[in-house]
């Protein structure tokens, strides 16, 4: 409540309010991070005003690179003023139309919208900025974490239990990815932080965490979401599709991207698995638990494709009967 009184004094000096009682902000919902949205709405202009915490937040970083893909066409939100040291900010609004809900509800305007998206992915790894590296380091303490906050803390499961199984299989996943062409990744590219704006338009969100890493990252993050169930032919289809237009000269080999793309996405769902458990046992919210079924039935569809991989799946496959009741899917090889 302090923070919420000091951003809106905040907000009426920035917009120079001489009323204050003009000024309304009204509450939006968040993602998985600590920020906190308000919609602004002064003089019949509505504004996004964010919090977002300086001491667990990449706010520099979010305006340096919302900067960096205003120059290259990108739609991401202008930043029209910010107090870093506060963690205040005033964004552009985008509004409401987020992709997921028109997925859910428009199947008919699936491959549009995912045409469009790709197109935006293309123009995000062409840019070049220094960011830092998603190396094997950065990589391998996600996996650490996988098994620290999803098989321990979560479903319980001894570490004596799993970790000669598990370590040599994160070590092929991380090779495989340090292997790839390396690019610009937003590094949660998928259809909760993909926006549906005028004519059809795709805004993206949530940029600040952006690096350099492998390029087929982001394509696995929205092309396998861990919100959103896309079928595998249709995944199979665009991801090729988005193969020969953008990477078949980095990756010559057709199979090689293949395995690019099926063991990246482990990597992120591995990563994705533990943020969800996390939400729920260190921030106390449940809202993500739905979610992880889904996201742990990606790696057990893909690591079946793989003959390295079969005792890994098994393994995999044994966690659903860890999860509760409720979030079982329907069918497992599905």
């Amino acid at each position: 409540m302090h923070k919420l009184i000091q951003l809106k004094k905040w907000l009426n000096k920035t917009l120079d309010v001489k009323n204050t009682s003009s000024l309304s902000l009204t509450p939006l919902k968040g993602d998985a991070s600590f920020r906190r949205y308000y919609r602004v709405n002064f003089k019949n202009i509505t504004y996004v005003a964010v919090y977002s915490p300086p001491s667990t937040e990449n706010n520099a970083g979010f305006i340096k690179i919302s900067q960096a893909f205003l120059k290259i066409k990108l739609n991401v939100p202008e930043v029209y003023a910010h107090d870093l040291n506060q963690g205040f900010m005033l964004l552009a609004d985008f509004g409401d139309n987020v992709l997921l809900h028109s997925l859910n509800h428009q199947e008919a305007n699936h491959s549009y919208f995912y045409h469009q998206s790709l197109y935006e992915l293309s123009k995000i790894q062409k840019i070049q900025l220094p960011l830092n590296h998603f190396d094997k380091d950065f990589m391998h303490n996600e996996c650490e974490n996988f098994k620290q906050w999803f098989l321990d803390k979560h479903l319980q499961i001894p570490s004596s239990s799993y970790e000669k199984l598990i370590d040599p299989v994160i070590e092929l996943l991380l090779e495989s990815a340090q292997s790839q062409p390396q690019c610009v990744i937003h590094r949660d590219y998928h259809s909760r932080n993909l926006m549906i704006l005028n004519e059809n338009g795709i805004g993206i969100l949530d940029f600040q965490d952006a690096m350099i890493g492998p390029i087929t990252y982001d394509l696995v993050s929205l092309l396998r979401d861990c919100y959103f169930d896309l079928p595998k032919q249709k995944v199979k289809e665009l991801s090729l599709n988005f193969y020969q237009q953008h990477l078949k000269e980095t990756i010559p080999d057709s199979n090689d991207f293949t395995r690019y793309f099926d063991f990246m996405g482990i990597q992120r769902h591995l990563k994705a698995c533990f943020i969800f458990a996390r939400k729920y046992h260190r921030d106390k919210v449940p809202n993500y638990l739905g979610d992880i079924p889904r996201t742990l039935n990606y790696i057990y569809q893909v690591s079946e494709k793989y003959a390295e991989l079969t005792s890994f799946q098994k393994f995999i496959g044994d966690c659903f009967s860890q999860l509760p009741t409720i979030h079982q899917p329907k069918d497992l090889h599905d």
